[in-house]
Formats: structure tokens, C-alpha cells, sequence
């Protein structure tokens, strides 16, 4: 569950910039990365993440493609180290590993994931009436136009998974997410090549692509 938590964070906060104010980079705040979560849909792009766990001695780094529909819709493609698709779409997920069987589980199945997933996604619209419910969030501005954001879980089941959740970006988008562990370990998401324009989205992301999961 935990490695779905993560993927659904990444889709949540993936693009939080903010606006020029007289030609110079504004001082983002807290309500502006809010208000800017909810405006960047459709996005696509591609992703890096390193996961530590404890007992390894090298990190694992996967690599890929992303892309978040304007309804929604959440497409995740791991192509390194291997091939690894998953889709979120109203209240199923659907996953292929390589050219395996496609496993399909809706929400009723597993409600207490969908639950957070919904949560999550919260912040995906920058509802952060509903993440303050839930975490404890500390803004803060770096050098230039550069901005952190903290969000500390206040109660179960997130409190038991992370200590802390910690998003990172610049006047132009979010660059980092860092998800860390209460058991040590830690994953660092970076995303880069975001994309907004429905044009260029459906040049990469054809109805061919998508099928798998549509279906």
C-alpha cells in the first residue's frame, strides 16, 4: 500500500508555481502554491525517484512518465529498471507489470487505501480546508522564489507511515517531493519536463497508450 501512497502524493503535488508580480518573481505563499494546485490540470511530465530502505545498502532509482488527466484520471508508467504501469480512475486502479495480467481493485476492496488516496487528492486540488484536517502544514520561502512545504500527519493511519512529508519548488513548479518514513526509511521524488498543454499531452499520451486502462 504504501508504494500506491506515494505514487498517488506524486500525482497530489506535482505543480505548484507561482505569479510573476511587475516582472519580478512574487514571494510565494502558503494561499498562492493553494491556488495554484488547483489550476495546473492537465499535467504530464517525467519522474526520478530514489527509495533508502534500511536493510539495502543502495538506494533503488526508478525512472519514468506520468500524466494527470483534467478529470482526475492518474496514468503512472515505470520504465526503469522495468516496465510497471498503473491507472487510478474514479474508484478503480488497475496495474500491469510488463506484459503481464492487468489486476484490477476498486474501492470496496480496500477502502481504508481509497480513503487516503481521496485525502490525497485533496491536495492535488489545493483543498487545504481538508489537509488540515488530516496534517499540520509549515510554509516556508527559501532564496529568491524558491518555497518548502512541510506537512506533519496528525493522526492514523498517515502518522503511522510518515513523519513527514516535505514538497519543494520554484517560482516556475514543485521539483521535489520527500516522503519520510517512520521506520528510517525515505523516497525523493523529482519531476521534471512538466508539460500542460493539451496538445503536446495527447502527442504523448495517445488513446493507444491509454487504452490498457480505459478499457
Amino acid at each position: 500500500m504504501l508504494r500506491l501512497l506515494v505514487l498517488w502524493l506524486a500525482l497530489a503535488v506535482l505543480s505548484a508555481s507561482v505569479q510573476a508580480n511587475d516582472n519580478e518573481a512574487a514571494q510565494p505563499g502558503l494561499a498562492q502554491v493553494s491556488a495554484r494546485l488547483a489550476s495546473q490540470l492537465p499535467l504530464a511530465g517525467h519522474f526520478q525517484q530514489t527509495r533508502w530502505i534500511a536493510m539495502l545498502s543502495k538506494p533503488l532509482i526508478t525512472e519514468g512518465e506520468f500524466y494527470v488527466a483534467q478529470d482526475g484520471r492518474f496514468y503512472w508508467h515505470q520504465q526503469i529498471p522495468f516496465e510497471n504501469k498503473l491507472c487510478i480512475r474514479d474508484d478503480n486502479m488497475k496495474e500491469q507489470l510488463g506484459e503481464g495480467e492487468i489486476k484490477t481493485q476498486a474501492a470496496a476492496q480496500n477502502p481504508m487505501m481509497f480513503n487516503i488516496l481521496e485525502l490525497f487528492s485533496a491536495i492535488m486540488v489545493g483543498d487545504m480546508a481538508t489537509l488540515e484536517k488530516s496534517f499540520s502544514p509549515r510554509f516556508e520561502t527559501l532564496e529568491k522564489a524558491d518555497w518548502r512545504l512541510r506537512l506533519i500527519p496528525k493522526q492514523a493511519p498517515l502518522n503511522a507511515i510518515f513523519t513527514d512529508i516535505v514538497v519543494e519548488g520554484d517560482d516556475q513548479s514543485m521539483r521535489r517531493l520527500a516522503l519520510h518514513e517512520v521506520r528510517g526509511d525515505k523516497s525523493i521524488i523529482e519531476f521534471s519536463q512538466l508539460v500542460h498543454s493539451n496538445k503536446l499531452i495527447a502527442e504523448q499520451w495517445p488513446p493507444a497508450v491509454l487504452g490498457w486502462c480505459d478499457e
